[in-house]
């Protein structure tokens, strides 16, 4: 998958932005979120922006913007749906994760939303259980913005991290992930 995205980048930042907004928007959508390797895909998205081959404020843009879509995507499918979607069987299968999730954003609807944005199974749950529980879009938007502001960072930082330590183990030799040169001004102007 790395191999794949440093392929795209090397083609295009537009693509490796759009990936990026493509990525958090699954990643937080209702069900998917929940079999998609979205924190690996992050981490690997945070090692690209750690070696100067993406930026890091366009990358969060774009990140914020997806994982803003998918959860509002996923709070009105719940508000839509909410009636077919407790008897679903596939969610019967989390009943209890999602029993917690209601009583959470029943007492705490603005910490809910925000600490379900950084735990990976609820993360697509959250803001779902909150549109099938007519949580107030005016309740849900605030902690929902902060959530999807701060989260992206804290995501790609796993892989930031990952560069860095290239670069600090290798002294003067860039983490350059297609391989293309040993010293950092070669790459990166």
């Amino acid at each position: 998958m790395e191999a794949y995205l440093q392929h795209l980048v090397a083609q295009s930042v537009g693509i490796a932005l759009i990936i990026v907004a493509v990525v958090a928007f699954f990643e937080s959508l209702a069900l998917v979120g929940l079999i998609l390797p979205g924190t690996v895909m992050m981490a690997t998205l945070g090692t690209l922006i750690g070696s100067g081959q993406v930026g890091l404020y366009e990358a969060w843009l774009a990140a914020g913007l997806g994982c803003f879509c998918g959860d509002w995507v996923s709070y009105f499918i719940g508000r839509k749906f909410k009636g077919p979607l407790h008897r679903w069987k596939f969610l019967q299968r989390y009943q209890a994760l999602l029993d917690k999730t209601g009583h959470a954003l029943d007492r705490h609807s603005f910490a809910t939303v925000i600490l379900g944005r950084f735990i990976g199974p609820t993360r697509p749950l959250v803001p779902l259980v909150a549109g099938m529980l007519n949580l107030p879009p005016y309740k849900f938007a605030p902690p929902n913005i902060v959530g999807c502001i701060f989260w992206p960072p804290v995501y790609f930082l796993l892989g930031f991290w990952r560069a860095w330590q290239l670069i600090f183990r290798r002294g003067t030799t860039a983490p350059c992930l297609n391989g293309c040169c040993s010293v950092p001004s070669a790459c990166y102007g």
